[in-house]
């Protein structure tokens, strides 16, 4: 690990954090904090006593147009740190001005976000703020990320340095390697539209990976009979989402034996496979709305197999 103590009288590195920011008070906006404090900052300060200056957007202070200033940071300073949850188009558009420069960039993604297919070979450390142990192992993996980047021998790598190498080669290729370049190339192609297929249904219509299994699961096996969606908490940890589950099945089987329930992430799918009066399943549905951690729920009709 650097020593801090060395380094406490030299001139400090820039850090710029790109990440979606959102309207003071929205969702967004917490989340960009509790990012920007709680794991950004929280490592910087326990490990890199004053070696980085921090920055993100909105606490630029300097007059100017802010768009450049961005670009200005994106292009000259020694460390981006990028969140890549919420698949905001100006987190991307900047992420790729940084690797055209081919310097030091940390992706970072809450956990169980999209990574798009470009960039999903390349590492981004998870991150939770609803489970201390997974908030912990977050800052952990920055602290060794940041450590690597600060190494002499340190050498960025990304997907346009990768695609510049790839130029390189093709230009000084052999005909039999050329072949096999342009046949590695239309695999790369097919796999990233079909990953693209679900991020651009995500960007499009507001949908989550959740969403998409989830419909994918209803296209294949239709529910015969009655069927719910539950929608939990955003923040739900592991363990209030296996609680949840089993006071699902404690709730339901009130009502019916024959029922399955499967989970898609913040979604849950109940199905159930025998008549239930709209009574008795109105009467479940509000047992179910009343627990702390579920948001919503939805009636699916049911369909001929």
């Amino acid at each position: 690990m650097p020593d801090a103590k060395a380094n406490a009288g030299s001139k400090k590195k820039s850090c710029f954090v790109v990440c979606p920011i959102g309207d003071e008070g929205s969702t967004t906006r917490r989340h960009a904090d509790w990012l920007f404090h709680e794991i950004i900052e929280h490592v910087l300060e326990a490990h890199f006593t004053n070696q980085f200056e921090l920055i993100r957007a909105d606490k630029i202070d300097q007059p100017g147009m802010i768009d450049a200033q961005i670009i200005s940071h994106l292009l000259d300073d020694d460390l981006v740190i990028a969140d890549m949850t919420e698949l905001n188009p100006n987190v991307f558009y900047e992420i790729g001005i940084r690797h055209m420069k081919e310097l030091p960039i940390v992706h970072i993604v809450k956990k169980g976000g999209i990574i798009p297919f470009d960039v999903k070979l390349f590492r981004a450390i998870p991150y939770d703020y609803a489970d201390p142990t997974e908030l912990r192992a977050a800052r952990g993996d920055l602290q060794r990320a940041l450590t690597a980047v600060l190494q002499p021998d340190y050498k960025p790598d990304n997907p346009v340095i990768r695609a510049r190498g790839v130029v390189k080669l093709a230009e000084s290729a052999a005909p039999e390697t050329a072949v096999i370049q342009q046949q590695l190339s239309e695999i790369s192609r097919r796999l990233s539209a079909i990953e693209n297929d679900d991020v651009l249904s995500i960007a499009r219509y507001g949908q989550t990976r959740a969403d998409i299994e989830l419909e994918k699961f209803l296209s294949k096996r239709p529910p015969g009979g009655t069927a719910l969606i539950v929608e939990t908490m955003d923040y739900i940890t592991e363990a209030q989402l296996s609680s949840l589950n089993s006071y699902l099945r404690d709730v339901w089987r009130d009502a019916s034996e024959n029922v399955a329930i499967y989970t898609f992430g913040n979604l849950i799918l109940i199905k159930f496979n025998d008549f239930i009066s709209d009574t008795r399943r109105n009467s479940m549905v509000s047992a179910v709305k009343s627990h702390p951690h579920v948001k919503n729920i939805k009636i699916v009709p049911a369909q001929n197999a």
